[in-house]
């Protein structure tokens, strides 16, 4: 499975700011990764289980909220579906204004990588969403 947010806003909310009780994050983890954009060598074909893509598949909202058992669930199906699509997109747990993708490993799933840029190159960019986030910087 390759998790993917369609924003790095979104990509942030998913990894450094998912824990909504830790007001810090240490420079080090900002330190330790880069953002990676990626283009698909085809057109995703992907269940849309957020907005009105729910009553489509006969859910709500909790499927993505809930807890994560039901989740896998959903992806089992869907990785079995005829259908056979690439995976799901879904609201982010940590900021619900954010889409995010869960990929599935399909032999014709082939991806190219557009750029990649350490978060420490961005400091400026990470700051401001840091700032959106309540969080600020911490030295370790």
């Amino acid at each position: 499975m390759l998790y993917v947010s369609l924003s790095r806003a979104g990509a942030l909310a998913e990894t450094l700011f998912r824990n909504p009780q830790r007001l810090m994050v240490a420079i080090s983890d900002i330190a330790d990764r880069a953002a990676t954009e990626l283009a698909c060598r085809r057109e995703l074909r992907v269940v849309k289980l957020y907005g009105s893509g729910l009553p489509a598949v006969a859910t709500d909202s909790a499927v993505s909220a809930g807890p994560c058992g039901p989740c896998g669930l959903w992806s089992d199906a869907l990785w079995d579906h005829p259908d056979q699509p690439d995976g799901v997109a879904y609201q982010s747990r940590h900021n619900s204004n954010e889409i995010c993708l869960a990929l599935f490993e399909r032999p014709d799933l082939t991806f190219d990588i557009t750029s990649t840029r350490p978060l420490m190159v961005m400091l400026h960019e990470v700051s401001v969403l840091l700032d959106a986030y309540g969080k600020s910087l911490s030295p370790t």
